[in-house]
């Protein structure tokens, strides 16, 4: 699916809608290793979210992932804990436990998925109303959240 300036706005604004704050978008692999998407500050404090490419020719997973990531951002779960040298290649820092037990870890992942699923249940069935004069489900995705009221 083409992947454009327009739907990185989208992205920007539907991404401040869901989670009340700034969010920068790279369409680049994670820098966590073996992640489809990751959440990550840069030095600055600056919500960084980094989804692999490859997902655009996936609108289920792409969208899925998106609201995953944001769920964390909406949830306080982004930190500076990857380093946040964003600058540094994809794959370059291995995903661990470092620092956090498998408790904590699963009520985070728990917290997440939940919120995630409570966004997709909401905006997923209602994106075709907002598809017409798009070029991609995404899009219609994208306007639905900004667009609809709860």
């Amino acid at each position: 699916m083409p992947y454009t300036n327009y739907t990185e706005k989208l992205m920007t604004r539907a991404a401040l809608k869901l989670t009340g704050r700034p969010v920068t978008f790279r369409l680049r692999d994670p820098i966590v290793d073996g992640a489809q998407g990751s959440a990550q500050k840069d030095l600055a404090g600056r919500n960084v979210i980094d989804i692999s490419p490859w997902l655009l020719d996936h609108y289920g997973k792409f969208v899925r992932i998106f609201c995953h990531e944001l769920a964390h951002v909406a949830l306080g779960h982004v930190d500076t804990d990857l380093g946040t040298d964003i600058t540094v290649k994809p794959g370059s820092i291995a995903w661990s436990l470092k620092g956090q037990t498998f408790h904590s870890m699963t009520t985070i992942e728990t917290a997440t998925e939940a919120l995630t699923q409570k966004w997709l249940k909401l905006y997923k069935p209602i994106a075709p109303y907002f598809g017409h004069g798009v070029n991609t489900n995404l899009e219609a995705f994208l306007l639905a959240v900004i667009y609809h009221e709860e």
